[in-house]
């Protein structure tokens, strides 16, 4: 599934219907996978969620919107 959010686009794969194993992904990754998701942008591996907040916030000007509670 392919989709455009707020001019970000992303593609979601199910690995269960795709038939792809953590094994799988950890020879793409070059590690061990024990959680998923795993991201990736461009073919190069970010990590997991919090890898991909982090470089967000760095590179894409994603989540730098405080809100307060």
């Amino acid at each position: 599934m392919s989709n455009d959010v707020a001019g970000f686009k992303f593609k979601y794969i199910d690995i269960l219907k795709e038939d792809i194993s953590k094994v799988d992904i950890g020879k793409t990754v070059g590690k061990p996978v024990e959680t998923v998701p795993k991201i990736f942008i461009d073919q190069a591996h970010i990590g997991g969620f919090k890898e991909f907040e982090a470089y967000a916030k760095d590179n894409l000007g994603l989540y730098s919107i405080k809100h307060s509670v």
